[in-house]
């Protein structure tokens, strides 16, 4: 099973396609992926544009404010799909906007959906709450006061500009897509050959990353390919169901949610309840099960 690296390999992050490198002053931005199903065999062709672009506005360095306002929330629409719940991965598109009614990011203008784990400190805490209850295919406006939005810091770009300024009401739109609880698969290379079964034996090269494109595993780092099972619990089992029926030769990016992954451990840089992306190759089959 892939281990931490605890590092950053700009030339590996390249490969995955990781382009983008807007931060917040305060923090990088640690999430958000694109995709808009989790379906086991499809994504979005988006996948690996921009990731820190995507967080940008999505996580609060300072909550602190005068202001002891609540939430106001008015569903738009109810959704008839299953409930969010915390710990539950799910995949929206979103519009925020100032009290002026100017549109400060959307999943519109990035051109991709954002996929995180709800309830578990992954975005600021009025999304995290105001989201709690909605249905799959619902839509909810969010009014969040400052302290539970980005705080008297805002949430500025380190050109100095400040989409956010400190101590503002923001309003979201969002809407609950899916909720993901398979592995998200972007098939890049087929492959040639027979289709990797459980209980074969087969050597892949890979790069593990977080969605903000922090590199924590390779086998590049081991020195050369992963060599196991498929399908017998050697490792993730994200791994297991994202690489049955790869080719030899055939290159995957797996997106895979925390219930398939660490779940609430963590591994070095990868937090708890974290999405994680996988290159993969299928170097070869070395022995049919």
């Amino acid at each position: 099973m892939p281990f931490s690296l605890r590092t950053k390999f700009p030339e590996i992050r390249s490969r995955l396609g990781i382009l983008a490198t807007l931060r917040r002053h305060c923090v990088t931005g640690i999430l958000r992926h694109n995709t808009t199903t989790g379906s086991i065999m499809s994504i979005s062709r988006k996948l690996f544009l921009p990731l820190l672009t995507a967080s940008l506005l999505f996580s609060a360095c300072d909550s602190g404010s005068e202001d002891d306002s609540e939430l106001s929330i008015t569903d738009l629409k109810i959704g008839d799909g299953e409930a969010v719940q915390t710990k539950t991965t799910i995949i929206i598109s979103w519009e925020g906007r100032l009290p002026d009614g100017t549109v400060f990011d959307s999943s519109e203008l990035r051109g991709l959906d954002l996929i995180f784990t709800l309830g578990v400190g992954k975005v600021i805490a009025g999304l995290d709450e105001g989201i709690l209850g909605m249905h799959v295919g619902g839509k909810r406006r969010i009014e969040i006061p400052p302290q539970k939005a980005f705080g008297r810091s805002g949430s500025c770009l380190e050109d100095g500009a400040c989409p956010v300024p400190g101590n503002t009401t923001v309003t979201y739109e969002v809407e609950v897509l899916s909720i993901m609880t398979e592995v998200a698969i972007d098939e890049r290379e087929e492959g040639e050959g027979v289709a990797a079964k459980t209980g074969d034996k087969i050597w892949v090269e890979y790069i593990g990353a977080s969605q903000a494109g922090i590199v924590f595993d390779s086998s590049e780092q081991h020195g050369g390919p992963l060599e196991f099972t498929l399908g017998a619990g050697q490792v993730i089992e994200g791994w297991d169901r994202g690489i049955t029926g790869m080719k030899i030769g055939g290159v995957r990016i797996l997106t895979i949610p925390p219930v398939l992954a660490y779940g609430s451990n963590s591994n070095g840089p990868i937090t708890p309840w974290s999405v994680i992306i996988f290159r993969v190759e299928l170097v070869a089959i070395i022995d049919q099960g």
